[in-house]
């Protein structure tokens, strides 16, 4: 199941892992994780069987990456 997204800075020609990122509201039938897409310093992630108002309807998370930190 997913349950995290983890984001990752280059520096040099050395990837780091930076962040392990869940949803405040998630559980882990709710796939969170199941589809992302970045654009810059902006993450949106997915969580295709979120419970948002009824069962899995899915919901969108946004992360911003400030300051070293998302």
């Amino acid at each position: 199941m997913h349950k995290c997204f983890y984001g990752f800075t280059r520096s040099g020609g050395s990837w780091s892992q930076t962040a392990k990122l869940t949803a405040a509201d998630g559980a882990g039938g709710d796939f969170f994780g199941y589809s992302v897409s970045v654009d810059g310093n902006t993450a949106l992630v997915g969580a295709m069987s979120q419970d948002a108002g009824a069962a899995d309807t899915g919901a969108a998370y946004v992360f911003a990456y400030e300051n070293g930190s998302w």
